[in-house]
């Protein structure tokens, strides 16, 4: 015999991952694809999480190229929104003290990146400006990761009902989300570049924990006050 019942449902411990877009993007791409494209020429690139493709060093937010600059202060003032919508703040973090650095990939067809995060870097956000991409919406898409320890703690098959959730990103597109949050980024099938100018950030209202630091356990109270 059933029996009337109440249900109520709780989803938790959400994790903000917010999405921008620069309408105006078309004027300047042309000149941030050049200034990506020289230092291409320049130099080798970095093997970090990259599978093939070509990753620059993490000082492209140094240009004075105009193009460079404008996307910065952009991701500046997209960070202290992001950061209000993720914690609580009495005050809105200040966008110019928002220490950035910057980097490109391009990915030709195959490449990829592996799962990775930022956590531990002394940084508290992470972010991608997606430059040049591709109509084929089911191919080079950023995948974030459920880093909730029971898929990676249990031996059945059960899994959570959400264990990854994809974005297929488009030029003039911006993501940002926290530092610690798994990733990783699909190959593609076709002929063609994909470039992507990817960026950590920063600041010092909000202090996270490098590798090997001791835990800050007063910034952490007031964050989570």
């Amino acid at each position: 015999m059933s029996e009337s019942q109440t249900v109520r449902k709780h989803e938790i411990f959400s994790t903000t991952v917010m999405e921008f877009w620069l309408e105006e993007h078309q004027s300047w791409n042309p000149q941030l694809k050049q200034v990506v494209k020289k230092e291409q020429l320049e130099g080798p690139g970095l093997s970090k999480t990259n599978k093939g493709g070509w990753h620059s060093d993490k000082s492209l937010h140094r240009k004075t190229d105009p193009s460079v600059q404008t996307l910065v202060q952009h991701i500046r003032q997209s960070l202290s929104e992001w950061a209000m919508a993720t914690f609580v703040l009495e005050e809105r973090p200040e966008a110019e003290k928002w220490d950035i650095e910057l980097w490109a990939n391009i990915n030709g067809k195959g490449h990829f990146n592996k799962a990775h995060d930022h956590f531990r870097s002394g940084i508290v956000a992470s972010g991608c400006y997606y430059l040049q991409t591709n109509d084929r919406m089911d191919e080079g898409r950023i995948i974030f990761l459920n880093q909730l320890s029971l898929p990676d703690f249990t031996e059945s098959a059960m899994r959570p009902r959400q264990q990854s959730f994809a974005i297929s990103p488009r030029d003039g597109q911006y993501l940002i989300f926290p530092s610690w949050l798994g990733h990783l980024v699909e190959p593609h099938s076709y002929d063609g570049e994909r470039i992507s100018l990817a960026f950590n950030a920063g600041h010092p209202s909000l202090m996270v924990r490098r590798k090997g630091d001791r835990l800050v356990r007063e910034k952490l109270r007031k964050l989570l006050k």
